[in-house]
């Protein structure tokens, strides 16, 4: 794993406990954990994740109001 590699794995982990939280918006989200470009943040969170942000957010939430 590159150096590369690890931050933008720690990046990501970060953005997904953000938007587990709920209080900000994916574009807050992204600002938050250093990465500016939104195609490459949803492109990169997706791969990660399988969902892009939006979604991992709306069913994290929806998950939680129905538990």
């Amino acid at each position: 794993m590159t150096v590369f590699d690890y931050l933008l794995n720690y990046r990501l982990e970060q953005a997904r406990e953000l938007l587990e939280r709920g209080a900000m918006q994916v574009a807050e989200v992204m600002t938050a954990v250093g990465l500016k470009n939104r195609s490459y943040f949803a492109a990169a969170f997706r791969r990660k994740f399988g969902q892009n942000p939006k979604q991992y957010q709306q069913q994290f939430w929806h998950f939680q109001t129905k538990g």
